[in-house]
């Protein structure tokens, strides 16, 4: 008897190479989101008379695992980016800038759409 497979073994080339494909789109999906994230803070950040150099010092950095791919956006630490009492307050002082969370929550959904319009392209 003779099974002729051909048509599984595309399938699974196809699925495989539209894994890799995903992958690279959502990437750049997440790192649109991550540039409009720290676009928003920067802009927020502007005109804060003690610390004119932190729309500057607002970044992001990415990192890319097998399984993960992930941006932290936020003023560097070490430099004008540690005066996080603008974002959070302290015991004398009320908060400054809006806390990062609204710029994250305020990108989610547009982040959440184009994902899903990636994952329906493969699918």
């Amino acid at each position: 008897m003779q099974v002729d497979v051909s048509e599984v073994r595309a399938l699974e080339r196809d699925l495989a190479a539209a894994g890799s494909r995903v992958v690279r789109e959502l990437g750049q999906v997440a790192s649109k989101g991550a540039l409009n994230i720290k676009n928003q803070m920067r802009s927020e950040a502007r005109g804060v008379r003690h610390a004119p150099g932190m729309p500057a010092d607002i970044t992001y950095d990415r990192t890319v695992t097998r399984s993960r791919i992930a941006f932290e956006v936020g003023p560097t630490t070490g430099d004008v980016g540690s005066l996080a009492l603008l974002y959070y307050g302290n015991s004398r002082t009320a908060p400054v800038l809006k806390d990062p969370a609204f710029a994250l929550h305020h990108e989610a959904p547009v982040i959440e759409r184009y994902m899903d319009a990636v994952i329906d392209g493969v699918l």
